[in-house]
């Protein structure tokens, strides 16, 4: 999974951009999370699933609150919907989520190692 932010900043004089990572669960159980960094920068994250299966996949964004010092999760306007994934045998899929500041388009493709 691939997170990336695509909306150009509200202020593109601001020296800092704001800070995010996103929390996965799978059948509703945190399985993992990406790294953290702004915005911008594409953040992954990856794991196994059995094939042959269906999965529940919902992604949470968390961003630092630099008033408070810590990470909270966003509103939930701003988060990406649940998805439905099917694992197919012998195959990777790369699913990535792009957020243009109002809402998410998801897109999912077979993972070639790039």
């Amino acid at each position: 999974m691939e997170f990336t932010d695509t909306a150009p900043p509200s202020d593109p004089s601001a020296e800092s951009e704001v800070m995010v990572y996103y929390s996965i669960m799978i059948n509703g159980i945190e399985d993992s999370r990406t790294q953290i960094g702004p915005g911008r920068v594409a953040k992954a994250a990856s794991f196994m699933l059995e094939p042959g299966q269906f999965y529940l996949v919902r992604a949470e964004r968390w961003e630092l609150d630099r008033l408070k010092g810590r990470y909270v999760r966003v509103n939930n306007i701003h988060q990406p919907g649940e998805i439905r994934i099917f694992i197919p045998d012998n195959r990777a899929l790369k699913i990535a989520f792009n957020f243009d500041g109002k809402e998410y388009s998801i897109s999912q493709s077979e993972y070639s190692g790039e």
